[in-house]
């Protein structure tokens, strides 16, 4: 709400705007723009202050999830590779534009998912479930949402990442999956732009 060349002020909602020095600021604040930050308690003044460096208040080791775990995710900031995010308020992870399909913004909360943690420490993270379980989901999902629509759904495999995205909420790579194991069922047929249940399991 106030910003110059001392620090920012930041309406939290709590009815008393909170300060964060210019020290403190992992990018210099602008006025209306919004961003996550950890609020602690100043001994010096006792003064309660905000601060977007948030990599001073993450655990950087013994992690106590798997790759496939779900996790909650505090969105942070959007980067060059795409977003970091805060793993269950302790651990710091990046979701990467290219896998992304929906706009984010600071301080929003998402489930997500452990993709893979590097050598390095670094994290990966996704929006969408890991696995065979969830290729599993996907197909019951697109199978049950054919039968409801007359057999027919007018997504194929030439279809965009976002019109996929749009209609069931997942990435193309797992959209072919879940069509590829159907097709191999032979449940459904499938082409550039269009998929369609086989007749047999129409009423199944």
């Amino acid at each position: 709400v106030d910003a110059n060349e001392d620090g920012a002020y930041l309406d939290l909602g709590i009815g008393k705007d909170v300060y964060v020095p210019t020290r403190e600021q992992k990018r210099m604040m602008e006025i209306g723009e919004s961003y996550a930050v950890y609020v602690y308690l100043d001994e010096t003044n006792n003064r309660m202050l905000a601060s977007s460096r948030l990599d001073k208040f993450i655990e950087e080791d013994d992690f106590d999830f798997d790759e496939g775990d779900e996790v909650s995710l505090l969105i942070t900031e959007k980067t060059d590779l795409g977003y970091n995010a805060i793993i269950n308020n302790r651990y710091i992870g990046l979701l990467y534009h290219n896998e992304l399909f929906a706009n984010l913004q600071p301080g929003e909360k998402r489930k997500g998912w452990i993709k893979k943690v590097r050598v390095e420490g670094k994290i990966d993270l996704t929006l969408q479930p890991t696995g065979f379980g969830h290729i599993l989901d996907s197909k019951d999902v697109i199978l049950k949402e054919l039968k409801e629509n007359g057999g027919t759904i007018l997504l194929g495999d030439k279809s965009t990442p976002d019109e996929i995205y749009e209609r069931f909420q997942i990435s193309k790579s797992a959209f072919k999956k879940a069509i590829g194991g159907l097709y191999k069922e032979r449940k459904i047929t499938v082409s550039d732009f269009e998929i369609k249940i086989v007749v047999d399991h129409l009423a199944d």
